[in-house]
């Protein structure tokens, strides 16, 4: 290696403990993988959100990403570049929308995205066809859509505290479903007693 490139890598690795880690991260966009990945892999390890903007080859062997409570208002497209990921979670931000690339990440299982700003169940979601849990409580979702019925081998349904008043038929499809918790939603009673009967074994949770 030059002395040049040892004299940067030197000051890249100052900037990343400084407050503008965000400024080393930019700069080694410019870099090839190979070198960033030879020199830096382990301090970028320490800020995996920038790692995700900017550089998220070197999360190629992740299976588990934790953004709780980031001030996350939108979450990066990058994170359909994640192949391996079996463990995302997105809870207490401000997230009222997701990218449509959240629907490459077909090795997830468990994902959470409790207390943020849904207004809407994310259709891209029935594209997580190996979801076992999902928790979207503390949300302001009104509705479910018919594509929860993909979600065909998830088990755990977590709804808390959101605004639903019905169910889609499509909810029957779910019959590996073991726990649904609907507490503090505005649902009439007919719409208890409708998933109780299309799910006989799945405990219901209910206000």
């Amino acid at each position: 290696m030059k002395d040049n490139r040892l004299e940067d890598v030197s000051h890249i690795k100052q900037l990343l403990f400084s407050d503008t880690p965000e400024l080393a991260f930019k700069m080694l966009t410019n870099w090839d993988k190979d070198a960033v990945s030879q020199h830096f892999a382990m301090e970028c390890s320490m800020f995996p959100l920038l790692c995700l903007q900017h550089l998220p080859f070197l999360l190629d062997g992740y299976d588990k990403l934790n953004f709780e409570g980031k001030q996350l208002s939108t979450l990066p497209p990058q994170i359909g570049k994640v192949k391996h990921l079996r463990t995302l979670i997105l809870s207490d931000n401000s997230l009222s929308v997701l990218p449509d690339e959240l629907g490459c990440l077909k090795t997830l299982v468990n994902l959470d995205l409790g207390a943020n700003l849904l207004k809407t169940f994310p259709v891209v979601l029935g594209q997580l066809t190996n979801l076992y849990t999902l928790r979207l409580e503390g949300n302001e979702i009104s509705s479910l859509p018919s594509v929860i019925g993909n979600l065909a081998r998830l088990i755990s349904l977590d709804l808390n505290d959101n605004k639903i008043t019905s169910f889609p038929e499509e909810l029957k499809q779910l019959t590996h479903l073991k726990q649904l918790e609907v507490i503090n939603n505005p649902l009439p009673k007919s719409e208890i007693e409708k998933v109780q009967e299309w799910l006989p074994d799945c405990e219901m949770s209910y206000s």
